[in-house]
């Protein structure tokens, strides 16, 4: 079945894990349905989200009693070009967060609330999830998982060239602000039986104030947290981070870099002169966008040095800073 198909599948199972049993495909109520999420109600009532009509209007359809079939539209946004949908429901509002339409690449994902499941929903009042400029921070919404006061953005980090090797991408979502925002956090965990979650903290090393070798080089931007960054790493480039605080286990290491390419770069990362790991930077949108990537390495309990972009023939992104974390 091609994507053209344009169906919604329904399959059941006793638990999560399966077997599932497959009741069927089929448009609902004769409509095109692409990139479809759900969303159940307090009262039990399930709703089908999804992209319709040549992915040009976003509808919200209820489904019947056993979630089985579709039963009625309940709201169109017309001209919407809205896919990867879900909806949270917080204080009596119900706030929808989907991404536009622009294939493989990520955009700025958005969101909107209505005081009902049937709106308004009005395309005017949409704003976005994360800083525009990030693109969702490389993501695509996927799911939302409601948690306290607060909720889980769970998005979908696609990369074309080699689908299979995409990833998830999960952030905090707070309304401290009044509205939804992703917490943009590299190491954080979750207390599900109290609805909360915690931020972890780290150590910050800049990169420029590492030792360079081979043709890496300084650039400055205000964007950069010590308004510099290290450039050119890679192909006979290195930065060498020295006095690294480690606790003799594997600890979270936060690489933050700007990637203005619009294919993904990677950068090789080494701890006292060890094997080397690969680690993958998605484009960040410009040059002097900052998008971080946390990689797990085994630190010694004391001094440590790191070394990135040694030993690669391709250019890494440049490399603002990293953030070293305690939790394991």
């Amino acid at each position: 079945m091609s994507y053209g198909a344009a169906m919604v599948g329904v399959a059941t199972a006793k638990s999560p894990c399966g077997p599932y049993t497959y009741k069927g495909s089929w448009q609902p109520l004769g409509a095109q349905s692409r990139d479809e999420g759900l969303f159940q109600d307090a009262n039990q009532t399930a709703y089908l989200l999804y992209a319709s009509d040549n992915n040009q209007n976003f509808k919200i359809t209820q489904l019947d009693a056993n979630y089985y079939n579709v039963t009625t539209n309940v709201a169109v946004i017309d001209g919407a070009t809205l896919e990867a949908p879900g909806i949270v429901k917080r204080n009596s509002v119900y706030w929808l967060f989907a991404s536009h339409t622009s294939g493989w690449a990520p955009n700025p994902n958005k969101y909107f609330s209505a005081s009902a499941i049937s709106g308004t929903w009005s395309l005017s009042a949409q704003a976005d999830l994360a800083p525009e400029n990030t693109n969702t921070y490389f993501s695509q919404n996927a799911y939302d998982f409601p948690l306290g006061t607060n909720a889980i953005y769970m998005g979908d980090r696609w990369r074309e060239d080699v689908l299979g090797s995409s990833q998830y991408i999960w952030y905090p979502i707070s309304w401290a602000s009044g509205v939804p925002k992703i917490v943009y956090a590299d190491v954080w965990s979750v207390n599900l039986a109290a609805g909360t979650y915690t931020v972890a903290t780290g150590t910050s090393y800049e990169a420029e104030k590492g030792a360079r070798s081979g043709g890496a080089t300084i650039t400055s931007n205000s964007v950069f947290s010590g308004g510099e960054a290290v450039g050119y790493l890679g192909n006979g480039g290195s930065v060498t981070i020295s006095n690294v605080q480690g606790n003799g286990a594997g600890q979270w290491v936060s690489l933050y870099y700007a990637n203005g390419d619009s294919s993904f770069r990677n950068t090789t990362v080494s701890v006292n002169g060890g094997a080397a790991v690969v680690v993958q930077q998605p484009n960040t949108g410009g040059g002097f966008v900052l998008l971080s990537v946390p990689v797990k390495l085994t630190l010694v309990n004391g001094l440590n040095s790191i070394t990135i972009g040694a030993g690669q023939t391709n250019y890494a992104g440049d490399l603002d800073r990293i953030i070293v974390y305690t939790q394991g």
